[in-house]
């Protein structure tokens, strides 16, 4: 949201281990996965609320970047729990 490439936040990323990570190479990959995310929402207004301080809505709104970038999780939220919650049966039960 501040202009800065896509070099620069990866470098501030590092420099201040803002993920916590121990190594350089999970930074990284979190990093660019992050980076895949906000590249799928294809919205601006989006990712402000990203930058907004509620984590409720930055948490839908990562569940909604998940599914733009990944075709598994979108087919599983639309046809089993969206299924579940059309038919208002909302206990998932998982067999194992």
């Amino acid at each position: 949201m501040q202009g800065k490439s896509r070099d620069d936040i990866l470098a501030e990323i590092f420099a201040e281990n803002l993920f916590q990570f121990p190594t350089e190479r999970m930074i990284k990959s979190i990093a660019n996965t992050c980076f895949k995310r906000i590249v799928a929402l294809d919205s601006d207004e989006l990712v402000s609320y990203l930058a907004d301080p509620s984590a409720e809505v930055a948490k839908q709104i990562n569940l909604y970047a998940i599914m733009c970038e990944n075709r598994i999780v979108y087919d599983f939220m639309t046809d089993v729990i969206g299924e579940k919650y059309h038919s208002q049966g909302l206990i998932f039960l998982l067999r194992t």
